[in-house]
């Protein structure tokens, strides 16, 4: 027997508001790649955080940015009402893998969960949140002990990232802890 299992999906956006009154809506980007991720045809997933409706493909017939956000029409949206009902949804990417990536840079959904130890071997934690910051990435780790440890994620700390077995070996400074 063969068991499939769902790729995970990377939300690539959340819906501000609505716009105008043929069904448009405003979102807000998460990801790093907006002009392939909202293009015309494309497929995204809809989730809503307050469970008020059912979890959807969504196929995108238009976009355009507007200011910093991207206006988008679906196919399955074409009334004000029905757009209202999306706002505070979330968008997933339904094919993480089209978007490749330069060596040494990893999607946040791939380091989530990973383990952190220290050169000695020593468990410090799992990650469970990147914050992307003008200087560097930062690991949100949640400690073996409950607390939370923030990491730059540069070469001078992170030694390894292995994703394989989902563990980062990390050298920690004095005055980083």
């Amino acid at each position: 027997m063969v068991k499939t299992v769902e790729q995970p999906q990377l939300i690539v956006g959340w819906i501000v508001s609505t716009h105008g009154v043929q069904g448009g809506v405003l979102v807000r980007s998460t990801t790093d790649f907006p002009r392939q991720r909202f293009t015309k045809g494309t497929q995204l997933k809809l989730r809503d955080p307050r469970k008020i409706i059912a979890e959807q493909k969504l196929t995108i017939t238009s976009t355009a940015q507007h200011k910093k956000k991207y206006l988008l029409r679906f196919k399955e949206c074409n009334s004000l009402s029905r757009a209202s009902l999306f706002v505070g949804c979330s968008l997933h990417g339904l094919e993480p893998a089209r978007i490749s990536r330069l060596k040494g840079e990893y999607h946040i959904n791939e380091l989530v969960g990973c383990a952190v130890k220290d050169l000695d071997g020593q468990l410090l934690g799992v990650i469970s949140d990147v914050w992307a910051k003008p200087a560097n990435d930062v690991l949100v780790v949640k400690g073996v002990t409950g607390q939370e440890l923030l990491l730059p994620f540069i070469k001078a700390v992170v030694k390894k990232v292995d994703l394989l077995n989902k563990e980062l070996i990390v050298e920690l400074f004095e005055g980083l802890v």
